[in-house]
């Protein structure tokens, strides 16, 4: 996947701010994978990614770029490019 549409799918499932209903996605996805005839002792490793990708982009530093006087949709898109160049980073080091 594209480092876009990973950010994409972690802004849809609101995993930046429900992190827990995030990891009930991810348990059902690997349950969907597992429950698949000659699947189930095979490791999930797609969770372990998507949760590396959250927690790498999680760590951006917010409070730098509005120290810096970004707010509102200039603040929300330097968030997003930031993430996005992480990602980016994450998918070209595999």
């Amino acid at each position: 996947m594209k480092p876009t549409t990973i950010l994409k799918k972690l802004e849809a499932l609101d995993a930046y701010r429900r992190p827990d209903r995030f990891e009930q996605f991810l348990l059902a996805c690997e349950a969907d994978a597992r429950g698949r005839s000659g699947f189930e002792d095979r490791d999930y490793t797609q969770g372990e990614f998507i949760r590396s990708a959250l927690k790498a982009t999680s760590q951006i530093d917010i409070q730098s770029l509005v120290d810096q006087g970004l707010k509102g949709e200039e603040l929300g898109n330097e968030i997003k490019a930031m993430r996005i160049k992480k990602l980016a980073k994450i998918i070209n080091n595999k």
